[in-house]
């Protein structure tokens, strides 16, 4: 309880997990203790024993989906980072509006340079900051999933930048727009 309540963290989903790691080991043993006095003798043992043995079941079965649903979100996160990789190669920027995707895409991280924009707007400055710094190739990222305001094509006007071709990623429609400097 004292870990709990000295933790500094604005809340979320996965603190859960965190704050029960550290008593883990103390609800093994107690689980393990109860399961044992509940297959014991006495009234309702096979009542008992029948319900040790659908939590063990029902808690195997909630580690399963937990563990698939784990591997196809490292799955979905590596065709991200391939396709990221492909379409922007070693030495280029890449323009986002996804608070996750730079840490999606952290491993490429040393050959590209990744830039946040919040909004249209803040796409625009940052590809005139990229056009005045003589940058000829740039790459918009962003999910039509995330926001309504995500559902309109990024334009980069006022700026030199063209659209050279759009691709699209199916899950969570990640679209990855191709820049060149018409300069």
């Amino acid at each position: 309880m004292a870990i709990w309540l000295s933790s500094t963290h604005d809340g979320g989903a996965q603190w859960g997990p965190r704050f029960l790691l550290i008593s883990t080991p103390a609800l093994i043993i107690l689980a393990a203790a109860s399961a044992s006095d509940a297959v014991g003798p006495g009234w309702g043992r096979l009542l008992r024993q029948l319900l040790v043995v659908v939590i063990i079941v029902c808690g195997a079965w909630t580690t399963r989906a937990a563990y698939r649903d784990l591997r196809g979100t490292k799955r979905y996160y590596s065709r991200l980072v391939m396709r990221t990789a492909a379409v922007a190669p070693p030495g280029s920027h890449v323009v986002f509006r996804d608070w996750w995707f730079d840490q999606v895409v952290a491993s490429l991280y040393p050959g590209r340079t990744f830039l946040y924009a919040d909004s249209t707007a803040g796409e625009r400055s940052i590809l005139k900051a990229l056009e005045n710094a003589d940058v000829r190739f740039a790459v918009l990222a962003w999910s039509r999933e995330v926001s309504a305001a995500s559902q309109v094509l990024p334009g980069p006007a006022g700026t030199c930048f063209r659209n050279a071709k759009t691709l699209e990623v199916p899950k969570r429609q990640m679209t990855f727009v191709l820049l060149r400097c018409a300069r």
